[in-house]
């Protein structure tokens, strides 16, 4: 989109009923890997 790669992740928001609502409880280990190495190159 608009020339750059994007990363889109989702998480219930935390009014939601049931089910987890953070990353740790929704994302499988390689894909919270992931995620927290596109955080660390976007603010570098």
């Amino acid at each position: 989109m608009a020339g750059r790669d994007r990363l889109l992740v989702f998480v219930r928001h935390p009014n939601s009923r049931g089910g987890v609502k953070s990353f740790l409880g929704q994302l499988p280990d390689a894909q919270l890997e992931q995620v927290k190495e596109a955080l660390a190159a976007a603010t570098s």
